[in-house]
């Protein structure tokens, strides 16, 4: 492993489990071609508009969505980019190259916090590993600690996004965000209104894509 965290001997205790860095990135060790092969469904070779329209499949149906770039938000004219699934599935992968991993209240224009609904997922990602190494993180999430893996999102860039099921209770988030962090994942992401890459969407001419998709 990377001299980054050759030395570390981080220990936690999640859900009554008690790891090691060490032992975590060996044991879970899910390279990116592994997560190609290991996905329930095939869909890494679906184009744009079948990626986005699949990635809307992991939202409740009634969820509204943001989709667009950056600064597409708190404006009324950004009532656009807030609409419910049903609408962005007609529409399609145009109008911007992020989402965030929570819906939000109808007929909200502003991307905040207290504009969410309470239906979100975490979405978890690290700078520092690289695609071959992250692969442990979401494996231990999802195997050890039973946060349900929905989707794993290749962002045409350097990192994975890892698409789960959002802890219970303000307790369990804490304390499983500090232990993250710490095995090098960012916490920018854990704002529930943080942006993130959408599948189907393009950056830099490469299609942002689902790589691992729960049947």
């Amino acid at each position: 492993f990377s001299s980054r965290r050759r030395h570390t001997r981080f220990k936690c205790d999640w859900s009554s489990d008690v790891c090691s860095s060490d032992h975590m990135f060996e044991t879970f060790r899910w390279p990116f071609q592994q997560i190609l092969k290991d996905s329930p469904l095939w869909v890494a070779e679906r184009d744009a508009e079948q990626q986005f329209r699949t990635w809307l499949n992991i939202w409740p149906t009634h969820s509204h969505i943001w989709i667009g770039d950056i600064y597409d938000s708190g404006k009324e004219y950004h009532k656009t980019n807030f609409r419910p699934v049903s609408e962005w599935y007609d529409i399609g992968p145009s109008m911007g190259n992020y989402t965030c991993g929570s819906s939000f209240k109808p007929g909200r224009y502003a991307r905040s916090n207290s504009n969410t609904n309470g239906t979100r997922f975490m979405v978890v990602e690290s700078d520092t590993l690289a695609k071959d190494e992250v692969g442990a993180i979401f494996a231990y999430l999802n195997n050890r600690l039973r946060y349900k893996l929905h989707a794993i999102i290749d962002t045409a860039g350097k990192s994975l996004h890892g698409w789960f099921d959002a802890p219970v209770n303000k307790v369990a988030e804490t304390r499983l965000k500090a232990a993250l962090t710490v095995f090098g994942c960012d916490p920018k992401l854990f704002t529930y209104s943080q942006p993130v890459r959408v599948p189907g969407a393009m950056r830099d001419g490469r299609l942002q894509r689902i790589v691992w998709l729960r049947r």
